[in-house]
């Protein structure tokens, strides 16, 4: 008995790094870019990150929830590495000139008010969701200095990360 415990446990931490090998997560959400009229939604994007401890082939791999994009091949996302999703890389690369890791195009348009983003792998296997929204549950309301005057004002703070500029964007900060 003692030796089938023991091989059951090392089959189980030998399972184990493999299955966090590839742990590709949300990690920003830009869904209500600066506003504008009308609001351009080639200024949106998601940031993915790589948690995992394989860098991470992604071809073929899809967005299919919220928006519609394919990766291409040779799209490599290393350990410990983000890479923006662009609704327009052409409007992204105009608006952040620095940043190399992007790739875009993506079909569809994010909802301001919220919704599901869902990334699927090469095989169609779910690696990560995210609900997203505009308010609710998942933030708080805090008092906070207002840099302008001085005086306390109002922010959202969210338990899972920040609210970026008042509801135009999301870090998740998993």
């Amino acid at each position: 008995m003692k030796y089938l415990m023991t091989r059951l446990l090392c089959c189980l931490l030998a399972a184990v790094p493999g299955a966090f090998a590839d742990t590709i997560l949300f990690n920003e959400v830009m869904y209500h870019p600066a506003p504008a009229v009308p609001e351009d939604p080639g200024q949106e994007w998601v940031e993915l990150y790589n948690a995992g401890t394989n860098d991470v082939e992604l071809a073929g791999w899809q967005i299919d929830s919220g928006v519609s994009f394919t990766f291409p091949s040779n799209t490599t996302l290393r350990v410990g590495g983000y890479l923006v999703v662009a609704a327009s890389r052409t409007n992204f690369l105009a608006h952040y000139p620095s940043v190399t890791n992007v790739v875009g195009d993506w079909e569809g348009k994010l909802s301001n008010s919220g919704e599901q983003l869902r990334l699927r792998n090469a095989q169609g296997d779910v690696v990560d969701s995210l609900n997203y929204a505009d308010g609710g549950e998942w933030a708080v309301r805090q008092r906070v200095p207002d840099p302008t005057a001085g005086l306390p004002g109002w922010d959202w703070l969210a338990l899972a990360g920040f609210v970026v500029a008042a509801g135009l964007g999301l870090w998740l900060g998993r």
